[in-house]
C-alpha cells in the first residue's frame, strides 16, 4: 500500500529545523540511541504513520532511512515529547524539506500515542 494512503499526523514543531528520535537499539551502547532528524526548515511537521499490520507499506525511492529502532521509539520537538511508538521495528524515513514517514512493523497500536 502506498504511504500516502495512510493518515498524516502532526509530529512536532521546531525553531531549529530538527526533531529528536530516541529509541531502543540492541546494538547501541546502553541499548538506547538518540538520533537528530534534520528538517529542511523551521516549522510544524507532519508525518505519515504507516503500520504494516494489515498491508505492506511501499516507501518511495526518494525517501531515505534516517533512524530505525526495535520495540519502542519516541519523538521530541523543541519543547516536548510528541509521539511514542511501539512496534517490533520502527523505521523513520525523510525526503525533501518536510517529508516524514514512520513505518511501524507489527505495531502495538494500543500503546502507540501521538500528541495532537
Amino acid at each position: 500500500m502506498k504511504h500516502d494512503k495512510f493518515q498524516k499526523f502532526r509530529i512536532g514543531a521546531s525553531d531549529i529545523a530538527r526533531l529528536i528520535a530516541v529509541g531502543y537499539d540492541p546494538d547501541a551502547a546502553g541499548c538506547v540511541r538518540t538520533e537528530a532528524i534534520p528538517m529542511g526548515s523551521d516549522g510544524i511537521y507532519r508525518a505519515y504513520i504507516c503500520p504494516d499490520n494489515v498491508h505492506e507499506v511501499e516507501i518511495p525511492d526518494y525517501y531515505h532511512l534516517v533512524a530505525a529502532f526495535s520495540g519502542w521509539a519516541r519523538i521530541y520537538d523543541d519543547t516536548e515529547k510528541t509521539a511514542d511508538f511501539r512496534a517490533d521495528t520502527i523505521s523513520i524515513y525523510r525526503a525533501g524539506d518536510m517529508g516524514i514517514i514512520v513505518k511501524l512493523h507489527n505495531a502495538d497500536l494500543e500503546k502507540t500515542h501521538i500528541k495532537f
